[in-house]
């Protein structure tokens, strides 16, 4: 059995991309910082035209061009 964690939008006007991810809730803090965590809010922030890129290397190439310094934090 697969379970998709996509949200689909029926309006493509919202922000981000139509292929949003559910952030999973931990239940224990030290499960808060694993990387499917905290790459979530990265994803759903992305474009459309980022998320369905046709191939591994548009994705890469895409990704490239997207600012992602604010979530780039220092501890």
């Amino acid at each position: 059995m697969t379970v998709s964690l996509s949200i689909p939008f029926a309006n493509s006007s919202t922000r981000g991309n139509s292929l949003k991810k559910v952030k999973a809730i931990a239940a224990v803090v030290m499960f808060g910082n694993i990387f499917i965590c905290r790459i979530v809010d990265v994803w759903n922030n992305l474009s459309d035209a980022v998320v369905k890129s046709t191939s591994a290397v548009s994705f890469k190439n895409s990704l490239g061009t997207v600012d992602l310094s604010r979530f780039l934090t220092v501890v």
